[in-house]
């Protein structure tokens, strides 16, 4: 008698036990988003297909994926908070320059990834960042313009830092663009370019890299500025060998 009720015993907590792992108390109905108050990101997240997992075997890493693929999201993480709610956690992508292509400015992540259009209104997103005018779109290569493309990291990074370094050597009215052949060129606003290339193609031959470029190009416009010539072009891809083209020449 003991035995059969010592088995029915277990049998209840093993109902009562499976019941309450199924039951709808645990079933995920609810989604909080952290680490960001953009509306549009939000509202992107929670059109995600994340909820209605069970809270014990919900898969977190897969979730995490999911919201990593939307470009405005650098990294996420995501838990539950029972009895019935996701928690995402996410760290936004910063844009860190405008990479206008084809006329149509993008924001881009320091990795290279179009994180979203660039707000056509005054004073919209992207409005106090820096920009790269790409007018044929050559930087990507035959990959269409559109959130989630990337351009070359290093590209990104190169193409940051001379617009960081460059105002103390061409003035603040100088403008930065891409071309298919010469890469990134800079453009004083006075009738001097100068070529710094693309770091994913020959010619990279930049020892020095971005600030050995710049330094070559300031020592070359001293050197022409002694002399009371002004160049039209400089072409500052060969590293050791810079050139250079006279106004007029």
């Amino acid at each position: 008698m003991r035995a059969m009720l010592g088995s029915g015993a277990t049998l209840i907590v093993l109902v009562l036990v499976t019941w309450a792992l199924v039951a709808p108390t645990w079933r995920v109905r609810a989604l909080r988003v952290t680490g960001t108050s953009d509306p549009q990101l939000v509202g992107a997240i929670r059109g995600l297909p994340l909820l209605g997992c069970d809270a014990f075997r919900c898969d977190a890493a897969r979730d995490a994926r999911l919201v990593e693929r939307l470009p405005a999201v650098a990294r996420a993480e995501v838990s539950v908070a029972f009895p019935s709610t996701l928690v995402v956690h996410v760290t936004p992508r910063v844009p860190v320059l405008v990479w206008r292509l084809a006329g149509q400015g993008y924001l881009v992540g320091a990795d290279g990834v179009l994180i979203a259009p660039v707000s056509t209104t005054s004073g919209g997103a992207g409005s106090a960042l820096p920009v790269v005018d790409d007018p044929t779109g050559a930087a990507l290569v035959g990959v269409p313009a559109r959130p989630g493309s990337r351009l070359a990291p290093s590209l990104v990074g190169v193409a940051a830092q001379l617009l960081k370094d460059l105002p103390d050597v061409l003035g603040r009215s100088f403008a930065l663009g891409y071309d298919a052949d010469a890469g990134l060129v800079a453009d004083d606003g006075h009738g001097l370019r100068a070529a710094f290339g693309d770091p994913t193609r020959p010619p990279a031959d930049t020892p020095g890299g971005v600030a050995g470029q710049v330094a070559e190009l300031r020592a070359i416009l001293a050197m022409l500025n002694q002399q009371g010539l002004q160049a039209e072009w400089i072409d500052l891809r060969w590293g050791l060998h810079p050139s250079y083209r006279l106004m007029g020449t």
